[in-house]
């Protein structure tokens, strides 16, 4: 109805909405594109905003009823060691680890991995299980607590799998977003993982007029409103100087593009992208990147994967 009769509504969760969740905005903008074509309306983006939070949580309530990892305690022997193992990983993690159990070294062989996320064990397992192992201390370092986090979390994904060196494009000098999407559209062309360059850029810049992609911080993530590509890449292109993109300042692009034939990538791509793109510190230096090389070292100092 609001749309129907053209009443003008504020959205100011928008901003919010858009570099926060951007997976569930996507979906908002997507849906808001099916409506159009059903009803023949305009959806203009601050109702694109409205689906997105609603989209949001949802995606959030599914979360929620995901089911805690599952691990096995591995100890050398005593049953006090374990036990204080145990309850140290219950202290650390709370409901989002459920140990399963204890088990001495000499009996793992018995014990049915069947459920079992990951081991952590207290001393090395030098035969292959069908699950990851993570050594640690009785009492938990600092590094142990990492290293169950990334477990947890599966964010040990090199950011480099989304990155192609023919699709890093440092320092260039365009004025407009117009040729920035152009340029990095027939370089995806050029590189095979697009048929058609020109298809490509339309629907990218179809994404653009639903609703523009500069997240502030200097940066743009456009894309195809449809997925197109053979593989989920980042196309990245720096500029010398900030260009205007519908009305903010944007002086990096990460034009991303997710794989036609696979499945939808992990939400935690889109927060691991969001999350590097947040650091103003990290983005100054990449704008000052003039080679790949640079551009690498950053992600691995900064430890973005």
């Amino acid at each position: 109805n609001r749309v129907k009769y053209r009443m003008n509504i504020r959205n100011p969760m928008l901003d919010h909405v858009k570099n926060n969740y951007p997976l569930a905005f996507q979906a908002g903008v997507i849906g808001a594109k099916l409506i159009e074509s059903k009803l023949n309306l305009t959806i203009p983006e601050t109702e694109m905003g409205y689906l997105a939070i609603h989209i949001g949580a949802a995606m959030e309530r599914q979360q929620m009823n995901n089911r805690p990892k599952r691990c096995l305690v591995v100890c050398t022997s005593g049953v006090g060691s374990a036990r204080l193992l145990y309850y140290k990983l219950r202290s650390k993690f709370g409901e989002r680890l459920e140990v399963a159990g204890t088990t001495e070294y000499y009996k793992l062989q018995q014990v049915p991995l069947h459920g079992i996320d990951f081991v952590v064990s207290t001393v090395p397992i030098p035969q292959t299980l069908s699950v990851p192992v993570v050594v640690v201390q009785t009492l938990l370092g600092g590094g142990d607590i990492d290293k169950i986090e990334e477990l947890l979390t599966d964010e040990n994904e090199f950011t480099f799998r989304y990155i192609m060196e023919e699709l890093v494009f440092l320092r260039h000098n365009f004025t407009t977003k117009e040729e920035v999407i152009t340029f990095l559209g027939e370089r995806m062309h050029t590189s095979g993982l697009i048929r058609s360059s020109e298809g490509f850029i339309g629907l990218v810049m179809e994404r653009e007029n639903a609703a523009p992609t500069a997240y502030g911080n200097l940066i743009a993530i456009p894309h195809p409103i449809i997925p197109q590509s053979n593989r989920t890449v980042w196309a990245v292109c720096t500029l010398k100087s900030p260009i205007d993109w519908s009305g903010k300042p944007v002086q990096f692009v990460c034009l991303l593009s997710i794989n036609k034939n696979g499945d939808e990538p992990p939400a935690k791509m889109y927060k691991h992208l969001m999350g590097l793109l947040d650091d103003s510190d990290i983005i100054q230096q990449m704008l000052e990147c003039k080679t790949y090389g640079d551009f690498a070292q950053i992600i691995v100092k900064h430890k973005l994967y």
